[in-house]
């Protein structure tokens, strides 16, 4: 039995009252209405109610019933201060909104557990309305985000999908920046590069001179963004995307080397690919033997592997800034006086970058390894959503992602 004092118990709707209820098809109908009108803008009593329109409102259900709220809004004449205005129906999240705010705070808290279709199913509610509830509470949450203690920050980009632009499909991209010591999403931005970054400009205009470093991959278009924003911050090339990078040489040699083959010798790399790619010391002593066996078939693809494995030595048994400055001076000089010209490429890539590179020791091994297992978890939102129709929707859920613990059921519960 729907009562004034269950409204206010159950709905937490203050300063209204029970009028009527009536049952229909499962469903509970009850009328209230305001106990006293008073001025929204002097709070007066001495005003003139006219009615202006009914509403209906989804309640919080009582029981197996749903519940539709039944409520007159008036507008309001001031005899006091002669203003005219529509009355607020504070129980709500906003004026416009079709659901009361108990409602709302119950769906919230199942968003945690359960997927949109599965919350508006249950409700009986329109997916769009879950979704833009959850999109609007996102929004106030990350309006402002707290910059004060941000030192380190990291920088990077993630393929997010497919988008037409003048008729034609292109890859589209989202800029992600992480304060690399707490793991919170500072900033999300369109597409990647220094544009992309530009509106992240104002977040950080009070506590530019905070920040001390900015780990990225070699992207010149970042660095550039940190040289012309943040005069005080280091770059800090991450060595992971510096291993990758040799790889990819790596396996351009692999490629280049088996095109000039004979078919017997192209036989025998065939499959080889990630036995190259793999660091020696997680290769079993048979493979070992093979990786050996190519100085038989190609002295520059065994040569090349040979320089990335001391690529990756480097990173482990450097101690310190100067060390490694030191060493991977020679390892590029080398690399630019070998007759293979991707080796070339890569000795003058690291020399360029050689600041940058060695800022990885500065920064007690700063890497953005945090930031690449946290694109896996936006992968896996757009994987187990089949896509984002909302992009801005898809960006707020990246705010929110570091409290949130993906596990199976949770990545189900991503879904739409």
């Amino acid at each position: 039995m729907t009562t004034t004092s269950s409204i206010y118990h159950n709905q937490k709707i203050r300063a209204f009252k029970h009028v009527s209820t009536k049952f229909i098809k499962g469903t509970n109908y009850t009328r209230i209405e305001r106990k006293e009108h008073r001025c929204p803008d002097c709070r007066s009593r001495d005003v003139k109610p006219y009615h202006a329109r009914d509403r209906r409102i989804r309640g919080q259900g009582i029981g197996p019933n749903k519940l539709i709220l039944e409520v007159a809004v008036h507008r309001i004449y001031c005899r006091k201060c002669g203003s005219s205005s529509y009355e607020n129906l504070e129980f709500l999240p906003h004026p416009k909104s079709r659901i009361t705010r108990s409602l709302a705070r119950t769906i919230l808290e199942l968003r945690r557990e359960m997927s949109l279709s599965a919350i508006s199913r249950y409700y009986g509610l329109d997916w769009d309305t879950v979704k833009n509830l959850e999109k609007d509470w996102l929004t106030r949450k990350y309006r402002r985000i707290r910059m004060s203690d941000v030192r380190i920050i990291g920088i990077d980009e993630i393929h997010v999908g497919h988008e037409w632009v003048d008729g034609k499909r292109r890859q589209k991209y989202m800029t992600v920046v992480r304060d690399m010591e707490s793991g919170a999403v500072l900033f999300t931005g369109d597409g990647k590069g220094s544009e992309a970054l530009t509106p992240f400009n104002a977040r950080i205009n009070r506590f530019r001179a905070n920040i001390e470093a900015v780990c990225m991959d070699m992207s010149n278009a970042y660095a550039k963004w940190v040289k012309d924003n943040l005069h005080n911050a280091t770059v800090v090339y991450d060595h992971f995307h510096v291993i990758q990078l040799m790889n990819q040489k790596l396996d351009q040699v692999r490629r280049k080397v088996q095109g000039t083959m004979e078919e017997e010798a192209r036989q025998r790399l065939k499959g080889k690919r990630w036995l190259l790619l793999h660091k020696a010391d997680n290769l079993t002593d048979d493979e070992r033997l093979e990786v050996e066996e190519l100085r038989h078939v190609s002295q520059d693809l065994h040569d090349a592997w040979t320089m990335k494995e001391y690529l990756i030595k480097i990173y482990q048994l450097a101690d310190d800034e100067n060390e490694a400055r030191q060493l991977l001076s020679t390892w590029a000089a080398y690399c630019r006086h070998v007759d293979i010209p991707e080796l070339n490429t890569m000795g003058r890539t690291v020399e360029r970058h050689l600041d940058g590179i060695c800022a990885y020791w500065k920064f007690d091994r700063l890497t953005n390894a945090a930031s690449e297992g946290f694109n896996n978890k936006i992968r896996h939102l757009i994987a187990q959503a089949y896509g984002y129709r909302d992009y801005e929707y898809l960006k707020l859920k990246v705010y929110e992602l570091p409290s949130m613990v993906l596990t199976k059921r949770m990545l189900s519960s991503c879904s739409k």
